[in-house]
């Protein structure tokens, strides 16, 4: 129990950001959780490698668009200032 407790706390650190979740994040480690049970489960690996790299930086990359929205914004509220 200790030892899924310490998982679980080693998981929210690493798909949090500041305590705060992070989609890409999560969704990422979904994906590749996923493809990775498929590669264990069938012992070949999925002909859609291409796929998922377009998918996780898909992700990744609306992850970064937001963080640019965000400075955008703050850049603005203080040249108002």
């Amino acid at each position: 129990m200790l030892a899924l407790r310490a998982f679980v706390g080693f998981l929210r650190e690493v798909l949090s950001e500041n305590g705060v979740g992070s989609l890409s994040r999560t969704a990422s480690a979904v994906l590749v959780g996923g493809y990775t049970y498929v590669m264990i489960s069938t012992k070949v690996v999925p002909e859609h490698t291409e796929q998922l790299a377009w998918l996780l930086a898909a992700l990744y990359g609306a992850n970064q668009l937001k963080r640019l929205g965000q400075a955008i914004t703050q850049t603005r509220q203080q040249a108002k200032e």
